[in-house]
């Protein structure tokens, strides 16, 4: 046997011979969307975006301290960046996790328009995560 990575030859082989063939068309040709906000050559803030499937993505974001300056521009842009990104490529469920016992993060969430919607042990280690989500409606086609 081979433990070995995962090429794109593999990929095409498993899309035509998978007893699922709903899970390989499903999965998202770009996964990772990330992105930097800055204002007068400060960088504001990082993140962004990772596809799980086709409907459901887990975001991420860093504000630094030049951000927290220019907070409510950082809430605004994340806000209209998040709503129109998550419309163009079609995320439904956009999920946060946040370290348990990080007040900042849990108010920038639900700031952001996210709900708890329950904890989850040990996602970052040996500390446990609170889990946000945020759906979106997507247009029918």
């Amino acid at each position: 046997m081979n433990f070995r990575q995962l090429t794109q030859q593999d990929i095409d082989w498993m899309r035509e011979n998978t007893g699922d063939k709903a899970f390989w068309k499903s999965l998202p040709e770009r996964v990772d969307y990330d992105y930097c906000l800055e204002h007068c050559g400060d960088v504001l803030c990082a993140g962004g975006v990772r596809l799980m499937n086709e409907t459901t993505a887990v975001g991420w974001i860093d504000i630094s301290p030049k951000g927290h300056e220019h907070i409510v521009l950082c809430y605004r842009t994340i806000s209209e960046w998040m709503i129109q990104l998550c419309q163009s490529i079609g995320i439904i469920r956009l999920e946060a996790y946040v370290r348990e016992g990080f007040g900042a993060g849990v108010r920038t969430v639900e700031h952001l328009g996210f709900s708890f919607e329950r904890k989850v042990p040990r996602y970052f280690g040996n500390t446990d995560a609170m889990l946000f989500v945020r759906f979106f409606e997507q247009e029918s086609k």
